[in-house]
């Protein structure tokens, strides 16, 4: 199985791909394609067998420059293309578009539901291919007993009103314009890049809905990953740098996986507290960072299909208290229309 797609068609299935690997079907390979780079996406065909093999075209406007000549690249690595439909799917919301590139199977989505908010749509085909029904099933209803809490659940305990206005706190009032995401297993390392894309792309406005310039900071800088790979990378800026920031760190409830728990929890004393008492003035810790800790009890489809929804309802929220439009991207329209009008789509496929 290989998805053919990029930004919410690939970060959200690629996340759920890599967090439920243990729970995939052993029998089938599961292979990403995102990037203009034509020499991954010969990498990633040499591995593989064109008599076994069916490629999920993702793309909701069906129009992604990086998308078209992909397929076109598998397209010509088949080599035989009578048999176009019993190895191309896509996903999308304008079949139209898709049949007159010849992919007959099509499944269609929304139009109005944005790619960074589409993990729950058939955009993320390939996780229900891999993990099968009955658990796709079970991270719907994670994100829906997430709606629900969100909508049902008076705001002094509802955890993605706190965690929007925690975040509008530390951005606007504290002028902590840095949003560091720290993951503390494996299966999350995705987590990050996925999150980056939500809140970057929908709160990375300085226009609001009456189209006036803002006058206060909008959605922050978001980036991390794995907590113990940043203590080797870029924990010392974290503690010691000049510029503020604050941590959301997310981390599941141990099994038998000890030291992993206590990595988090002498992070997470760290940042909040410092280290105030070193005979070496250069090991002074200030301390005083901001963090958030979620806590998972297990990374269960039904825990991680909650943990998404509690980011989606938290972004859209401080977009309605920055007053901005979390579900448009007009920075990455324009982009799109400059390739067009570059004529991408014409360029040889190598």
């Amino acid at each position: 199985m290989v998805n053919i797609g990029i930004g919410g068609s690939q970060l959200g299935p690629q996340f759920c791909i890599d967090a439920f690997k243990q729970q995939q079907l052993p029998i089938l390979g599961f292979h990403f394609i995102s990037d203009f780079d034509a020499n991954e996406c010969r990498y990633v065909l040499s591995k593989l067998n064109p008599e076994t093999t069916l490629f999920i075209v993702s793309s909701k406007s069906f129009t992604t420059p990086e998308t078209l000549i992909n397929y076109k690249r598998a397209l010509s690595w088949l080599g035989q293309h009578r048999f176009i439909s019993q190895h191309f799917i896509a996903v999308t919301a304008h079949p139209d578009k898709a049949k007159q590139l010849g992919i007959n199977h099509v499944i269609p989505i929304w139009d109005w539901v944005g790619g960074r908010y589409s993990l729950c749509s058939a955009i993320n085909l390939i996780t229900c291919i891999a993990i099968g029904y009955s658990r796709f099933e079970a991270l719907l209803e994670g994100a829906r007993s997430m709606d629900e809490h969100c909508r049902n659940t008076s705001m002094e305990e509802n955890i993605p009103i706190l965690l929007a206005l925690l975040g509008i706190w530390n951005n606007n009032f504290l002028k902590i314009h840095n949003l560091v995401m720290l993951t503390y297993a494996q299966v999350l390392q995705w987590f990050v890049p996925y999150i980056q894309q939500l809140d970057m792309e929908s709160n990375g406005k300085s226009i609001d809905k009456q189209g006036r310039a803002v006058n206060y900071a909008t959605g922050p800088i978001v980036w991390g990953g794995l907590g113990n790979q940043g203590q080797h990378s870029y924990f010392q800026l974290l503690c010691q740098g000049t510029h503020r920031v604050a941590v959301d760190m997310v981390s599941i409830d141990p099994l038998d996986d000890v030291d992993t728990y206590q990595m988090c929890s002498a992070h997470k004393h760290v940042l909040r507290y410092g280290v105030k008492e070193q005979s070496n003035q250069n090991g002074y810790i200030p301390g005083n960072v901001p963090v958030n800790h979620l806590r998972l009890h297990d990374h269960s489809p039904q825990s991680l299909g909650a943990l998404i929804a509690l980011y989606e309802h938290k972004v859209f929220i401080q977009s309605v208290v920055w007053n901005i439009n979390a579900f448009d991207q007009p920075g990455v329209e324009s982009f799109k229309q400059g390739m067009r009008q570059l004529k991408l789509s014409a360029l040889p496929v190598t």
